[in-house]
């Protein structure tokens, strides 16, 4: 849970007791999917916006279309 409200790995490590912080990803970190998308989400929020080229600006990443791609 302290993963999950935003602690960080090696915080959460050495509060549990554990002698490596790969420990304490090998066991809770399968648990908490959600961690890898706020983190992601914070990132993004430190990118600048993106130009399209047809003067209009995004804020968000493009989704990816599923499927086959245009190389092949």
């Amino acid at each position: 849970m302290a993963l999950m409200a935003g602690f960080d790995i090696a915080t959460v490590s050495k509060k549990l007791g554990h002698s490596s912080i790969s420990i304490t990803a090998d066991t809770y970190t399968h648990l908490i999917g959600g961690v890898g998308r706020k983190m992601a989400d914070a990132a993004e929020l430190l990118m600048p916006p993106r130009n399209n080229g047809d003067n209009t600006v995004t804020t968000t990443t493009p989704k990816r279309r599923s499927g086959p791609t245009p190389e092949g």
